[in-house]
């Protein structure tokens, strides 16, 4: 088969307009497996505070994404800046974070620390969170995190406790 060789200056200006390009002109359907059909992010400074040992949301850590097709899953990725801290003596101080799609855990990750010194501990980190999903749905589904305490040696469970901290949540729909 001849190669063909394409010169910049014969393709000539507006060659092909905008009705060649609807919105229709390619589908997800036409695009191969594993490519990327859409794209939804957030991202937070908001400091939030988890001091319970119930599961409570965690500030601006929400999204929703309506699947093109039930083959579809959804590529999550979020880094979350934890801190726990404890009181002097405390030994033991463990958070947990769990992903949740509409009511249901998918994804747990736990912080923990543990203190031999006697001493009050702080730990700020930030914690990743790779997971891909197959809702087999093309109903909006949310996606949220929720954080809470663990052990009864820490104090609280803060997110972006730090003046520069920023998490961030991503979620994409991969062609199934």
């Amino acid at each position: 088969m001849p190669l063909s060789k394409i010169v910049a200056n014969s393709i000539t200006t507006n060659a092909v307009g905008a009705d060649a390009l609807s919105s229709s002109a390619i589908t997800s359907g036409d695009l191969p497996s594993d490519s990327v059909l859409q794209m939804v992010h957030t991202s937070t400074t908001a400091f939030s505070t988890c001091t319970s040992t119930s599961y409570s949301d965690i500030t601006g850590m929400s999204l929703s994404i309506t699947p093109s097709s039930t083959s579809s899953r959804i590529f999550i990725y979020a880094a979350i800046n934890l801190a726990v801290q404890g009181t002097a003596g405390a030994i033991d101080l463990h958070g947990a974070v769990r992903l949740l799609r509409d009511s249901s855990e998918i994804y747990k990750n736990d912080i923990r620390t543990y203190e031999f010194n006697g001493d009050a501990v702080y730990l700020n980190v930030a914690v990743p969170f790779i997971f891909v999903d197959g809702p087999s749905t093309t109903s909006s589904i949310t996606y949220k995190f929720q954080g809470k305490e663990v052990s009864t040696g820490i104090t609280s469970l803060d997110v972006n406790a730090e003046g520069t901290n920023r998490s961030t949540f991503i979620l994409q729909e991969i062609a199934g």
